[in-house]
């Protein structure tokens, strides 16, 4: 490039590009999420176009999660939802976006040839140290059984890779994917919901469920083998 500013580490890692935004840390705090839906309400309207992105560091408890969505359009965020099921959990939850308010009285900016804000160093930057892999070869399906038009599936992760006070993006799981399946009748399509939550301390899991595109009744053996394919992974932030 002909102008701006790239900041490296000694391993030649990129840490600051004038020509790329980066995620800094909004807003944080702990919530008491109940079965079903409970809305989180941000300090602050998030000005930031694209979504933000939404973490969380491991729960307690057997409470699985089953959808995270930033509410609000581009340019203004003023919420986001937790989907719950099984039991309450008591959620850590980190909060990044771009276009934020300078949070100290004197910082280092970094401003792109349009003049936006890509780098703040009052802001805790997004960083990350590894992934939870959507891989399917990096999960071990524990049990599962088909019930009539569908089935469900138990899958822990192969290892324990968050340590303690870490948080993964948990909002860039998709909380529900569309597949086919053999059946009877032929190939058939199936729509799976994903529920997140602990095995063990650092370990991951996933509960899947999966429903047939058909009539209640038609396949009264369900589907007889699990429905899984590979999912985005989830990055673990830097403690």
């Amino acid at each position: 490039m002909s102008f701006g500013i790239v900041v490296r580490n000694p391993g030649g890692d990129t840490l600051i590009d004038s020509k790329f935004l980066n995620y800094s840390l909004a807003a944080s705090g702990t919530a008491t999420c109940k079965v079903g839906v409970t809305n989180i309400p941000l300090p602050f309207v998030v000005s930031s176009t694209s979504p933000p992105i939404i973490c969380a560091a491991q729960w307690a408890g057997s409470g699985k999660i089953y959808g995270v969505t930033a509410s609000g359009v581009p340019g203004a965020w003023s919420y986001f939802s937790v989907r719950v099921r099984d039991a309450p959990i008591a959620l850590q939850w980190q909060v990044y976006a771009t276009d934020l308010p300078i949070a100290e009285q004197w910082a280092f900016l970094v401003n792109n040839s349009n003049g936006g804000k890509v780098f703040d160093s009052s802001r805790r930057m997004l960083t990350f140290s590894g992934e939870v892999s959507g891989v399917v070869s990096r999960w071990t399906r524990i049990g599962g059984s088909p019930y009539v038009n569908g089935r469900d599936d138990l899958y822990h992760y192969s290892s324990s890779p968050v340590a303690s006070g870490q948080y993964i993006a948990i909002g860039v799981l998709p909380f529900a994917f569309f597949g086919v399946t053999n059946s009877s009748l032929g190939q058939i399509s199936v729509v799976t919901e994903v529920g997140f939550g602990w095995a063990s301390q650092g370990t991951p899991l996933l509960y899947l469920e999966s429903f047939m595109d058909a009539p209640s009744g038609t396949f009264p053996r369900g589907i007889p083998g699990a429905v899984f394919y590979d999912l985005p992974s989830m990055p673990i932030l830097n403690i």
